[in-house]
């Protein structure tokens, strides 16, 4: 029987550059893993992806932002109006 290739899980963590957020979610969320931000409008949902993206570039790692409702520049402009 073939089954599917298996991998062990990371034991590292990926930081999103907030300090208490970070050690509250042991030093960031699992590495190679996906991650759900769900909220109420307003709640900074947008922010802390934001934040954990621009900690991504920082260590020279890549990184995708899906969202579906604000438009482009928009999403720019929150990320400047915090210095990402």
């Amino acid at each position: 029987q073939r089954g599917l290739p298996t991998r062990q899980p990371s034991t590292s963590r990926a930081a999103f550059g907030v300090p208490g957020l970070d050690a509250l979610l042991g030093g960031g969320v699992p590495e190679a893993s996906v991650t759900l931000l769900a909220g109420a409008p307003g709640a900074g949902k947008t922010l802390m992806g934001l934040a954990f993206l621009a900690e991504g570039a920082r260590q020279g790692e890549g990184g995708l932002y899906l969202g579906f409702r604000e438009a482009s520049d928009r999403i720019v402009a929150k990320a400047d109006g915090v210095g990402l």
